[in-house]
């Protein structure tokens, strides 16, 4: 088939033919002519007719709730009519039960990370399938309800005591509303304030006993732990160093006595 374009500014021509088949392999060049005669042909380069849009929706779409504003989904992915179709994407829409609103997030795996939701709030989501002609029909909608928010209030009561080299932390038990998630546990992040290297330690206690080796001051942070995700943490709090003389004034200090001997 041949087609002459009277126009010497067109550089682009599209062909239509409602009866081809999808990815229908075509060989095509393109000439130049003016009044003298027709010039030289552009190399043959082998195109595809588009393919449909996916004609399936994605299956077993499912979710789980994993804090209070976060929300993983899982499906099964659509498989390709033919060897040569590409589905390059998945779009997951979400909105809250009974609200027009939708949020959409595109992603390339069978499974996505939906975030910045509201606490205690049931949402609907569907999966729908994309490749380069568009998108296939929606899965059918899925409802998850995102975990209860964890406590306000920050960790109390809390003391310290500096001595043989350890920091010994307690602090008093944080009891969630009826509207709050349970406490699970609590993050205990500590650092050396004059390099700054962090260690996170978690313990279900309300107590704990850390390392601290001499002369250097450490930054003690507490967070309780929920299902619905890290609570309020205590703020930072500074403990000064303690030098070796003040150890050994403290209490009998295994380091200390083994350096008299």
């Amino acid at each position: 088939m041949i087609t002459v374009l009277a126009s010497a500014d067109v550089s682009r021509y599209v062909y239509r033919n409602d009866s081809l088949a999808p990815l229908s392999q075509f060989e095509a060049t393109v000439g130049v002519y003016n009044s003298m005669g027709e010039g030289p042909f552009s190399r043959v380069v082998t195109v595809l007719s588009a393919e449909e849009e996916p004609y399936a929706a994605p299956s077993r779409v499912w979710a789980r709730s994993l804090s209070a504003s976060e929300v993983e989904v899982y499906w099964e992915p659509v498989p390709p009519r033919t060897s040569s179709e590409k589905i390059i994407g998945y779009e997951n829409k979400l909105k809250q039960h009974c609200d027009k609103q939708q949020n959409v997030l595109k992603v390339t795996d069978s499974t996505a990370l939906l975030s910045g939701l509201k606490s205690s709030k049931v949402y609907l989501i569907s999966v729908r399938a994309q490749n380069s002609a568009g998108f296939g029909p929606s899965s059918p909608s899925f409802s998850v309800t995102t975990k209860k928010p964890p406590p306000s209030q920050p960790p109390g009561a809390i003391e310290w005591n500096l001595t043989n080299s350890k920091i010994f932390l307690k602090w008093e038990s944080i009891t969630a509303s009826q509207n709050e998630s349970e406490v699970t546990g609590y993050k205990v992040v500590y650092r050396q304030t004059w390099n700054g290297r962090t260690a996170i330690l978690e313990t279900n206690k309300t107590s704990i006993e850390l390392t601290a080796p001499f002369g250097e001051d450490y930054v003690i942070e507490i967070t309780p732990l929920t299902e619905g995700g890290e609570g309020t943490s205590s703020g930072p709090i500074h403990i000064p160093k303690m030098s070796r003389k003040q150890c050994c004034a403290a209490s009998a200090c295994p380091s200390c006595a083994k350096t008299a001997m």
